[in-house]
């Protein structure tokens, strides 16, 4: 066996007896060795420390042992050799990844180092420092991604900015013109208040003054037909300011919705009443129709209701020569709680272009047809459409020039209360005070003088004892002398308005308890707030009708009127008119006539129906001719309800 000078190896039996070594002398001595019980450090055969190995084998039925020696001291220096070596390989080892960490920290963490305080200074705000990896690996492509997406955003924010700076401009610029806007209204609604004090107040005393030369029986026929002139043209002028108001308040927002439980029926007879007369003057037909299903009682803004309606037939009478001119009322789920009301105005007139249709409701547009006409301003149709949005609906119109135009327009109704539909009074003129009662001062604060003229020649023709101020100093001055116990209070005045003149009244005790009404020629209905706040128990607007006065003054003072006689008088001489067979030979259609004719003040139409009425029965004809001379409209208009003549259909 060949084997290293500093290892022994031999080969004892199951008995420890040594069969094989590399002294023979040793085997044939019969050496004998002690079988280790494991591997480990013994007493060799030279008697030295060893470290003892074994491995055990067989041969046939034997079984042996293989027993390797390595002196202690022998192994403890391989020993060390090798630790040596492996510290040595550490240490290159370490000394290695000192080297690869160093290069890796070149090239990976210096990098990551850049990309997270760039990462930072991005989250910080600074968007400017680029990233210098110039690498073709992965890192230079994310540095590279990094500066495009931080150049995209820089020039982003930048873009941003700019936009923030143009939005603050233009919402600078915005608020500036909403204020110009707020500025130019306000002083447009000063102009038309003033306008419409301005227009107003002349046309109260116009108005007024005709009414009080109504009372006088003997002007002769010339005279009342010029005075239907002047009456006719002053209503005119009214409507027409009353339009142009209209339109400002509707632009301006001012429009308020003003419902009432309404009889749609007879609302619809009213419209009747007032348009047919005028349709029959000249010679066509004007038709009602209402469906079975529309619901008799109903809530809606009446006033503008009326507007709608009475623009719509006017208009279609207006420009129809020959034919009919019909209004439809239908309805669509009538009996819910909140339905649409459908009206429809058919006209066999002279038609609408289709150029002009589209410009049709447009403010100030007129269609040729009305410009032949020389008459209206081009508002009507525009107000009546921005009132039937602001009722909730829409209206649309198809026209065939020479072949007559359909209106067809809808609002939204709620269901009406029956209880609580107002009737109309029926005007009775009021000629004097009814014995025993107190005699009642009034104070009338008017700077303007016709008006100040009518108001009192009013008061004073009935009895009222009647005190005139023309300022509101002046007012207060008199109220604190004569204590009067109605005020009539204009609002717009010289030196101290109506205003203040109110609320250095109601300071006193006796001005806390008399009623004080205003006089306004204004339109706009947002003053009602400021001029119940000032103290005034409410508002009338010029121009006013007498009989609006005498019921204020009676609702504050429960004054009792003595009103005129409109019975007729039973004359000796068989022209009595108090026999129901006097009418026996006229037709019905002619009273019909002549009440709308009265009722619209037309008095070409007035004299007309009475000469075709004298042409039936002289009798009745000369009668009705000496009460209309005398401008007894009243007692016409009793006597035909009193003979049971007046049926509209």
């Amino acid at each position: 066996i060949k084997m290293s000078s500093s290892m022994d190896i031999y080969i004892i039996d199951e008995k420890g007896a040594l069969i094989a070594h590399v002294d023979p002398s040793l085997v044939l001595k019969g050496t004998k060795i002690a079988l280790p019980e494991k591997d480990g450090i013994y007493k060799g055969m030279s008697g030295s420390k060893v470290i003892m190995t074994s491995k055990k084998f067989f041969i046939g039925s034997h079984h042996y042992y293989l027993i390797m020696e390595i002196p202690f001291f022998k192994a403890m220096s391989l020993t060390m050799n090798s630790l040596i070596s492996l510290a040595t390989v550490i240490i290159l080892t370490i000394l290695v990844s000192l080297v690869i960490a160093l290069l890796v920290s070149h090239g990976v963490i210096k990098p990551l180092d850049l990309l997270a305080d760039k990462a930072n200074k991005i989250t910080e705000g600074d968007l400017n420092p680029n990233i210098e990896i110039k690498r073709a690996d992965e890192f230079g492509i994310l540095a590279n991604a990094l500066n495009i997406m931080t150049t995209k955003l820089h020039e982003t924010i930048n873009s941003l900015e700019h936009q923030i700076i143009i939005q603050k401009e233009t919402e600078t610029a915005l608020k500036r013109a909403k204020e110009d806007a707020e500025i130019a209204n306000k002083s447009k609604s000063a102009f038309l208040a003033n306008m419409s004090h301005e227009l107003r107040t002349p046309l109260n005393a116009i108005l007024g003054f005709s009414q009080l030369l109504e009372r006088d029986s003997m002007m002769n026929s010339t005279h009342k037909e010029t005075l239907g002139i002047i009456r006719k043209s002053g209503v005119h002028l009214l409507n027409l300011i009353n339009d142009i108001l209209e339109i400002s308040k509707i632009e301006s927002g001012r429009l308020v919705l003003d419902t009432e439980n309404i009889d749609i029926f007879l609302f619809i007879k009213d419209i009747q009443e007032m348009m047919k007369s005028k349709a029959d003057t000249k010679g066509i037909i004007f038709n009602v129709s209402i469906e079975p299903n529309v619901q008799r009682f109903i809530k809606t803004d009446a006033n503008k209701l009326r507007q709608i309606l009475i623009n719509l037939t006017n208009n279609a009478i207006k420009f129809t020569k020959q034919g009919s001119v019909t209004l439809n009322v239908k309805c669509d789920e009538c009996h819910s709680e909140e339905f649409y009301l459908y009206f429809e105005v058919q006209d066999t007139g002279v038609g609408i272009s289709e150029e002009e249709i589209h410009n049709l409701f447009n403010l100030f547009s007129q269609t040729q047809s009305g410009k032949d006409l020389k008459e209206g301003t081009g508002l009507g149709l525009s107000i009546s459409q921005k009132l039937i949005k602001f009722l909730g609906g829409e209206i649309h119109v198809k026209s065939k020039l020479n072949h007559g135009s359909l209106f067809k327009f809808y609002i939204t109704a709620q269901k009406g209360i029956k209880s609580e539909v107002k009737m109309e009074k029926t005007l009775e003129r009021v000629i004097g005070l009814k014995q025993n009662q107190p005699e009642y001062t009034i104070l009338i604060v008017e700077d303007n003088e016709y008006s100040l003229k009518l108001l009192s020649t009013l008061l004073k023709s009935c009895g009222f004892k009647v005190i005139e101020a023309r300022n509101g100093l002046e007012g207060v001055k008199q109220f604190k002398n004569k204590l009067p116990d109605f005020i009539w209070m204009d609002l717009k005045m010289p030196v101290m308005d109506g205003y203040e003149s109110t609320k250095i009244i109601r300071k006193s005790e006796h001005g806390q308890k008399v009623p004080i009404i205003a006089l306004t020629a204004s339109a706009f209905e947002e003053q009602r707030s400021i001029i119940l706040d000032a103290g005034c128990n409410e508002f009338i607007r010029k121009p006013f009708v007498e009989n609006q006065i005498f019921e204020t003054m009676a609702k504050y003072l429960g004054v009792k009127y003595i009103y005129e006689n409109r019975q007729p008088k039973i004359n000796a001489d068989n022209k009595s008119l108090n026999n129901i067979s006097d009418f026996s030979n006229i037709p019905h259609e002619l009273f019909l006539k002549l009440e709308k004719a009265i009722i619209s003040l037309d008095m070409d139409n007035i004299s007309s129906v009475i000469k075709e009425i004298h042409g039936k029965n002289s009798n009745v004809g000369d009668k009705i001719e000496e009460m209309a001379n005398t401008f007894d409209y009243n007692r016409i208009l009793d006597l035909i309800k009193k003979m049971d003549i007046l049926h509209i259909a």
